[in-house]
């Protein structure tokens, strides 16, 4: 039997997608499925597992889960009695991928002969497996998932450690500590013809970056490599350099979507990494005081002795630290924020409060005095955006960097270094979590107020840098426009 050519392979897999349809996440129609060349290259792996290592680092909105289930899907429709476990940091993180699976099937006839004939339709199929975390097929292929619980890893070591399967796909492995991956990896040794595909963000220099190609170590050298980053996604047509512009400013940009691993010495012995750099900070420095725009103020109220009040104000362009002291008297602290608002401007519109602890004693009080439009956050609360971020502190931060990279600068101050103690990483579900105060204490950091109230004032809004230069601009067309007056 003469064997076929791996681009026979990949045109086999892609008139077998040609006959389903799926979800277009733009229009939210059905379509049907037509697949880029990168997510070829990954169904092509799976459904081979020509290699018995794939270690793969490709875009976030690739696909990735799109492929782990498409390509799943396919090698259990051509080869019988198929063993695949699906292993994701959190139980939703495989519900995900499951959720796909069970999509494909229901939406497309292809595989109505794989539901075994007890059922009377897939529907009633899918119906009846929906609690369970596993689909078997009439000829004898099984997908399973399973939840390394990352929150209770003496729990998930055990559980994995009564598994065993041939066919192993991790996905968003980075976030899965060593010592719970330890356990994952032990079970391709219960199998003579093993495979094992890991993918996922490159977060951390832990077990996921050694196996990747940068690493240089010999571990990587088991592994083959797929490696898909923007602009190779802009290449092959899924993404456009227009739609990937605005991405650019956000702090996780490179780890996101330039799929690249931290530096060494950026990720600290719990696994934070920097959100501001110190060589970041300094180009954000400027001796220019003046302040255009629309006037924010954020105050980061004190509730402990050793803790700061701290009153920052923002316009469009510069914040400026207005006065931070240790003054433990509310009603003196009340009275600053009025003085502040009156001195400058501001509306009651555009103050925000920290109200995570004692702060709606604060609030509430301000309110009584006519002030009914201030603003109070609490950092624990959810965020607009529950998916990326953990809460308000978290978004808050991100806020803050991207006015920063939009041409946001800091009026000269060397309170302004806080920053390089705002450190972040992924949570137990993969949304981004900042260290807290509590964290810093115990490195011997003092509270970042400052950097705090800068922070609170980033919910009031911020704005492009194209609005920056515009706004520079007319403003130096009126000065000249006076000289000449004058």
């Amino acid at each position: 039997m003469t064997k076929i050519t791996k681009q026979e392979y990949k045109e086999r897999i892609n008139k077998i997608c040609s006959l389903m349809k799926a979800v277009n996440d733009k229009t939210g129609e059905y379509e049907q499925v037509k697949l880029y060349p990168f997510q070829e290259d990954i169904i092509y792996e799976i459904v081979t597992k020509e290699n018995p290592f794939v270690h793969v680092l490709v875009s976030t909105r690739g696909g990735k889960s799109f492929c782990v289930s498409m390509g799943v899907l396919i090698s259990c429709m051509i080869h019988d009695n198929e063993e695949w476990l699906i292993i994701a940091p959190t139980k939703d993180k495989t519900q995900i991928i499951m959720g796909n699976i069970r999509k494909f099937i229901a939406s497309n006839t292809i595989f109505d002969k794989m539901i075994p004939k007890a059922f009377k339709s897939i529907s009633e199929k899918l119906t009846t497996d929906r609690s369970k975390e596993s689909i078997s097929f009439i000829n004898g292929s099984r997908i399973t998932i399973l939840s390394a619980d990352v929150k209770n890893k003496l729990a998930a070591g055990q559980t994995l450690m009564g598994q065993g399967c041939p066919n192993i796909i991790i996905d968003e492995s980075a976030e899965i500590p060593d010592v719970i991956y330890s356990k994952i990896f032990r079970m391709t040794s219960q199998s003579k013809n093993h495979f094992l595909m890991e993918l996922g963000n490159p977060w951390f220099r832990n077990h996921f970056f050694r196996s990747s190609k940068d690493s240089g170590l010999e571990e990587s050298t088991y592994y083959y490599h797929l490696f898909f980053d923007d602009s190779e996604l802009i290449n092959q047509g899924r993404f456009t350099r227009e739609q990937l512009a605005p991405v650019k400013l956000q702090m996780d940009y490179d780890v996101l979507y330039r799929c690249l691993f931290p530096s060494i010495d950026a990720i600290d012995g719990d696994d934070y990494m920097p959100l501001f750099t110190r060589e970041f900070i300094e180009a954000h420095i400027t001796d220019n005081s003046y302040l255009y725009g629309n006037k924010l103020l954020g105050v980061d109220i004190s509730y402990s002795g050793a803790d700061e009040n701290c009153f920052v104000l923002r316009g469009d362009n510069i914040a400026r630290l207005l006065k931070r002291d240790h003054n433990n008297k509310p009603t003196e602290t009340i009275q600053n924020i009025i003085l502040f608002m009156e001195d400058y401007g501001i509306s009651d519109r555009n103050v925000y409060l920290d109200s995570t602890a004692g702060g709606n004693a604060f609030l509430d009080t301000i309110k009584e005095k006519g002030y009914v439009s201030v603003h109070g956050i609490n950092f624990g609360e959810k965020s607009i955006n529950e998916e990326k971020y953990a809460n308000k502190k978290a978004e808050g931060y991100f806020k803050l960097k991207e006015w920063l990279s939009r041409g946001g600068m800091l009026y000269k101050d060397p309170v302004w270094y806080q920053l390089e103690n705002i450190r972040y990483k992924p949570d137990g579900r993969g949304r981004i979590k900042i260290i807290s105060k509590e964290e810093l204490r115990k490195k011997g950091v003092h509270s970042p107020d400052v950097a705090d109230a800068l922070m609170l004032t980033c919910f009031g809004g911020i704005l492009g840098g194209e609005y920056i230069d515009r706004r520079k601009k007319n403003l130096e067309k009126k000065r000249q426009k006076n000289r000449r007056y004058n």
